[in-house]
């Protein structure tokens, strides 16, 4: 059978005094939670004399997509007042698709709509009109 190694008596002694040591600061740990515990219950019994008078104060009024809780990003034509009059000013006169090629024309990039956007605007806001 394979000898386990016993500690000599000097390890064995640091170790148990090393294991003391640790359950002393543990017993303190725990009397120090104790009674911060008991202060704690202490001040929520006691409760506040007068009431909370703090008022919250809201520093960025929150955009109409926000104040009508819809999700997800604004759209484009909701966003961009200029766009969406130039796109307004063309239901009656263009198709969904001639109005896309006047805003392809007239409108960055970055700011160009396309005609399922344009039809998509118009039936959420035109349609039942």
């Amino acid at each position: 059978m394979a000898e386990q190694h016993m500690p000599r008596n000097a390890e064995r002694i640091a170790t148990a005094q090393g294991i003391l040591a640790m359950c002393r600061d543990v017993k303190a740990d725990v009397a120090r939670l104790e009674s911060e515990t008991e202060a704690l219950l202490a001040t929520l019994e006691a409760g506040h004399e007068t009431p909370v008078e703090a008022r919250l104060q809201r520093t960025v009024q929150p955009s109409q997509h926000l104040r009508e809780h819809r999700p997800g990003r604004p759209k484009k034509l909701a966003a961009d007042p200029e766009l969406r009059a130039f796109v307004e000013a063309r239901f009656n006169q263009m198709t969904f698709e001639q109005i896309a090629d006047e805003v392809a024309q007239n409108f960055p990039p970055e700011r160009r709509v396309a005609k399922s956007a344009i039809h998509a605007w118009w039936h959420a806001h035109y349609k039942r009109k």
